[in-house]
This record gives C-alpha cells, sequence and structure tokens, in this order.
C-alpha cells in the first residue's frame, strides 16, 4: 500500500519536483560557469543573475503544472453542490490529469452510482406503497358495502316485522366480510413490520404441531362454508423447529387463506362442482430439515403463472376470476420466510390442485452454525 501511494505521489508531484531541480542546477551552472569565465567568485551581479534565471524556469514550471490542471479546477469549482447527474461526475474524470484528480473522480462517481440506486429503491418503495395502498382502499370498500347492505336489509325487516330475511346467514356473512376487513388489515400492518424487520424477530424452539393445528382451528367457520376438510398429519408426535413463532404463523396463516380463497374442487373446465374437498398439511422432518407441505385439490394455478406467485401484487389468471384477489399474501410469506430462513417452493397443476412446500432447518443441524 505504501509503495503504490508513493508511486502515485511520485507521478502527482515529479513533474514540479523535476523542473524547481532543474532551477537549482541551473543556477549553480550558471554560477560555476561565471567563475570559470572570470577566474575568479561570481559577483553578487552574476549571483542575482543566475537566481533570476533559476525563478524564472520555476515559475515556468509551475505555470505548466497549473495549466495541465486548471480546467479540472475551473470545473469542479463551478459543480461543487450543483452535481445533479452522473454525467457530470463523468465529465470530471474525462478532465482529471492526475491520478490524484482521477481517485477523487472515481470515488465521487461511486458515491454518486450509489445514490443513484439508493434513489431507485426509495421509488420503488413509494411505488410498491402507493399501489398497495391504492389496492388497500379497494378491498375495504367492498366489505364495508356489503356489511352496509345487510344493515339495511335487516332495519327494513326489523320495521316491516317481516320473516323474509334469514337471520343466520345474515350474520355469517356479515361475519365474513368482518373477517376480510381483519385480514385486510393485518397485511397492511404485515407489510409495515417486514421493513423494520430486524427489530421485529425473535427465533426460539418450538414445536410447531400444535401451532398448525390452532391456526386450521381458526378457520373452522370459513372450512365449513368452502367446504373443505383440512387435516394436519405430522410424521411424529412432536415436531420442534427453531424460528420466529409469530412470522412462521403468519407466513402459514397466508398460505392456509390462498387454500381457502381457491381450494374448492372444480371440473375439467375449471368450473366449481360444489362437492366437498380435503386440504392436508402433512409435516415430516429428516436429521437436517423439518418440511411442511400444505397440499389443497382446488382450482390450481396455470403453469406460466407458478413461477410468478411470489411477485407483489401479481394475481395472474385466478385473480380475473376472483375480484377480491391481492397478489400480496403470497409475496408477504415469501419476504418474511427469507428473513427467517425459510424456503418456500410452490408446486401446481390447473385444475387439481397446489402444493406449497415449506422447509425449515432443524435447530440441531442450525446450532453449530450459531456457535460459530
Amino acid at each position: 500500500m505504501f509503495r503504490q501511494a508513493l508511486k502515485h505521489y511520485v507521478r502527482e508531484f515529479g513533474g514540479l519536483a523535476c523542473w524547481l531541480l532543474a532551477a537549482l542546477l541551473l543556477t549553480g551552472l550558471t554560477v560555476w560557469l561565471g567563475d570559470i569565465a572570470h577566474h575568479q567568485r561570481a559577483t553578487s551581479d552574476e549571483f542575482l543573475y543566475a537566481l533570476s534565471l533559476g525563478v524564472i524556469v520555476s515559475i515556468f514550471g509551475f505555470a505548466i503544472h497549473f495549466s495541465r490542471r486548471y480546467r479540472f479546477y475551473v470545473f469542479a469549482t463551478r459543480q461543487i453542490g450543483n452535481l445533479r447527474q452522473l454525467e457530470d461526475v463523468e465529465s470530471l474524470i474525462l478532465l482529471a490529469q492526475t491520478p490524484v484528480h482521477r481517485w477523487f473522480a472515481h470515488i465521487l462517481r461511486n458515491y454518486a452510482q450509489q445514490a443513484a440506486l439508493e434513489l431507485q429503491e426509495i421509488e420503488r418503495r413509494r411505488a410498491f406503497y402507493e399501489t398497495f395502498t391504492t389496492r388497500f382502499a379497494h378491498q375495504m370498500k367492498t366489505p364495508l358495502t356489503v356489511l352496509r347492505l345487510l344493515m339495511q336489509d335487516l332495519k327494513s325487516a326489523q320495521g316491516a316485522h317481516s320473516q323474509t330475511v334469514n337471520l343466520n346467514e345474515t350474520l355469517d356473512t356479515m361475519e365474513a366480510e368482518a373477517a376480510r376487513m381483519e385480514q385486510a388489515l393485518e397485511t397492511m400492518l404485515y407489510t409495515a413490520r417486514l421493513q423494520s424487520f430486524s427489530f421485529d424477530t425473535h427465533m426460539t424452539s418450538f414445536d410447531v404441531v400444535p401451532l398448525l393445528r390452532e391456526l386450521v382451528n381458526e378457520h373452522k367457520a370459513a372450512w365449513i362454508r368452502a367446504k373443505i376438510y383440512p387435516q394436519v398429519e405430522a410424521s411424529t408426535e412432536r415436531i420442534v423447529v427453531y424460528a420466529d413463532d409469530k412470522w412462521l404463523r403468519f407466513i402459514c396463516d397466508q398460505i392456509v387463506r390462498n387454500a381457502l380463497q381457491y381450494g374448492y374442487r372444480v371440473d375439467a373446465q375449471g368450473q366449481p362442482t360444489g362437492e366437498a374437498t380435503t386440504f392436508q398439511i402433512r409435516v415430516s422432518v429428516t436429521p437436517t430439515q423439518t418440511q411442511i407441505a400444505f397440499v389443497d385439490h382446488g382450482i390450481g394455478i396455470r403453469a406460466r403463472d407458478v413461477r410468478r406467485v411470489f411477485e407483489p401484487f401479481f394475481t395472474g389468471q385466478n385473480g380475473r376470476l376472483h375480484s377480491r384477489a391481492t397478489g400480496m399474501g403470497l409475496y408477504l410469506a415469501a419476504q418474511a420466510a427469507k428473513r427467517i430462513g425459510v424456503d418456500l417452493h410452490v408446486e401446481s397443476a390447473l385444475h387439481q390442485g397446489t402444493t406449497v412446500s415449506m422447509t425449515i432447518p432443524t435447530p440441531a443441524f442450525i446450532t453449530p452454525y450459531l456457535e460459530q
């Protein structure tokens, strides 16, 4: 490092040093020649003459040294506080005449490139939140409208003392709409939390099977309405995983909600049959990993859409058939999974069903790396 720095220092000031050395040699040579010509020591006038020649040569050298750098200095002075684009930095590099100038110009370009990338990321996030907020607002309008209509029906029926309104059915519908609103609010909250993820995680070891059973039971009414019968199958009675239980629960919940929305049985043309079907959660464990497979026998996903299911706001062909699809569930699940070291994989066959596989490294596999 020292030799490289010395090399660049010599290249930067070597030319000026040569001019100063030449001026010194010219002064000495002039005095020496005067001594030889007059066979006596140089007088003060001759010494001043020789010194003047040296000064003139030095000034000439300084002028050349400055002129080579003048355009760079002028351009840099004008651009201080006015650098707006990367092209301005490139102009500095073109005008740089010395290694030091090139160093600073390249450093400035690196900063400008990094700033441009950060601005792109900020703009991407802004566009993401703008789209998400817009879709969230539209998602909230539908259940609110349905709830208002149902309340109007109830008020009309109460005023007319009519029995035409099925109270239980109305309440079930209101409950379903309220659940959709709650889901939308949770999605928005988790989207915000993902941005400050490092402050909101707590990795622990816990039994994952009770978590899955509890999660399935929370949607008991929805399973009945959808005519889908869930099953939790585990290779052993107790399966311990090392993860953040809150975020793992959120990931599993997003997958379960997708199964509730798209897990109904259809015929070969994709039309609902109204028949009952099943949804299995299969948990298996190996020495290095725990795998949870969420298997539904519903409408499936087109082959060209499978690779994009983890993209934000992507709903694919299924989303066009379901106006309430947001395209955010699996995206948020994938983002959270990546941050807690969980792998998600989707396989699907159109009109036959979808399998979402979750792979979690086991505590015994992770511990040696944590201790290093």
